[in-house]
């Protein structure tokens, strides 16, 4: 509802002369006031339209000041060393191994098709009952013999040879035909130690048995 002024209702109240005629139509004079009234209110609702609200603007936070980085200090690490392998020094009691390889043929009885020929190297006397046997072989059937063995350097050698009974077993076999080569072999070298050609005279004697052949290192 749209208020009128108190100024507008003394107007009301009061003649409004016009010239010599008289007083104006009230009629009229309203319809003047209402015109004014409703130009006044549109106003007065322009006036109080609310204004709208301008959108907030999110403020930009600083941004914190980068702390100045030190510089960095590159070291630069000096090449290791290699480690330089010192000779070891070798015991005046350390013995070296020295390959011996000894090669020959039998002579004297041959064999019979339930014998075998049989070849024996040994450190010292190779007929000693005691002796230290370090290689038994089986020769050929046509009556050759070659073997191989590592022993320490600067030991001689003997060679020894016999007809034994033929058997699947490793140890030797008693036996009456067998014989010795009349030479001793010293092992001293570097390299193969060859000793070639040797003769192993087979003959009959008093039954013996050869010993165990070991290992001589």
């Amino acid at each position: 509802m749209i208020q009128i002024p108190s100024y507008f209702k003394v107007v009301l109240d009061a003649p409004v002369p016009i010239g010599n005629a008289g007083t104006a139509p009230r009629a009229e004079l309203l319809a003047l006031i209402g015109l004014l009234v409703v130009v006044m209110g549109a106003c007065t609702k322009k006036s109080e339209a609310p204004s709208m609200p301008k959108p907030a603007i999110a403020s930009e936070e600083p941004k914190p000041a980068l702390a100045k980085a030190d510089p960095v200090a590159v070291v630069i690490a000096a090449p290791a060393t290699p480690a330089v392998a010192l000779p070891t020094a070798v015991s005046g009691t350390e013995k070296r191994s020295c390959e011996v390889e000894i090669g020959g043929k039998f002579e004297g009885p041959r064999r019979t098709a339930s014998e075998d020929y049989y070849i024996y190297f040994a450190i010292g006397d190779c007929l000693d009952a005691n002796a230290k046997m370090v290689y038994r072989g089986l020769g050929s059937e046509e009556g050759n013999f070659f073997g191989e063995v590592f022993v320490p350097c600067g030991v001689d050698l003997t060679v020894c040879g016999s007809l034994e009974p033929r058997s699947l077993e490793t140890n030797s076999k008693p036996t009456t035909r067998y014989g010795k080569v009349d030479k001793s072999f010293h092992a001293e070298g570097v390299g193969e130690i060859e000793f070639r050609n040797l003769i192993v005279p087979l003959k009959p004697n008093a039954e013996k048995r050869f010993p165990q052949a070991h290992s001589a290192l």
